[in-house]
């Protein structure tokens, strides 16, 4: 597995517009992707460090969650779970990418993402 670089942190929030808000009005980082009232990255520096992003929290569930992008996602999990790592979430396709989940021991939880 090659993990190629810091995605983004993703932080569920309850109140989207607030988070967002502060994120773009007192942080001062402008969107790179918006879905109204459910999604926001904000891209840091050169934009090659890794995102912010802020996602209306749906159900129960962790405060923040780090992605990482892999190159090939099914072997990546593969490989992952051959070493122990606790699955959460198979690799699922979406027309911008590939995510997958993993659980390391204390519970925290560490996406994977494929870039298409």
């Amino acid at each position: 597995m090659s993990i190629e670089r810091l995605h983004s942190v993703v932080q569920y929030v309850d109140d989207f517009e607030r988070v967002t808000a502060f994120y773009r009005d007192v942080l001062g980082l402008a969107p790179v992707e918006l879905e109204e009232g459910e999604y926001a990255e904000f891209s840091i520096g050169d934009g090659k460090s890794g995102n912010i992003a802020i996602h209306a929290r749906h159900a129960p569930t962790p405060q923040s969650t780090i992605f990482l992008d892999v190159r090939d996602i099914e072997r990546s999990v593969e490989q992952l779970s051959a070493k122990g790592a606790k699955v959460i979430q198979p690799p699922k396709r979406q027309p911008w990418g590939a995510t997958a989940k993993i659980e390391d021991p204390g519970g925290n939880v560490i996406g994977l993402f494929e870039r298409v």
